[in-house]
Parts: structure tokens; C-alpha cells; sequence
């Protein structure tokens, strides 16, 4: 979604649709783009 939309962050949100917090892209590359780089390039 981040790279579709061009998006530096988004919300996010709990079941009813309440604002819980942000995810920024650094959120992103950290907790799932870099552990598969990691696993890949061991």
C-alpha cells in the first residue's frame, strides 16, 4: 500500500474502526522487508 499510494504513513486502526496509531515506512521496511533480506542474503 505504502508504494502504491506513495505513502509515508497510514493509519492504523482497531476493529471499530478507532484510531489505535501510525505505521510509517521505516515501521514497514523494519518488521517486514528487512527480516526477509536478512534471510535472504545470509
Amino acid at each position: 500500500m505504502f508504494i502504491k499510494y506513495d505513502l509515508v504513513s497510514i493509519p492504523v486502526v482497531d476493529s471499530s474502526d478507532k484510531l489505535v496509531g501510525i505505521a510509517i515506512i521505516h515501521d514497514v521496511v523494519d518488521e517486514i522487508v528487512l527480516p526477509i533480506w536478512k534471510r535472504r542474503f545470509k
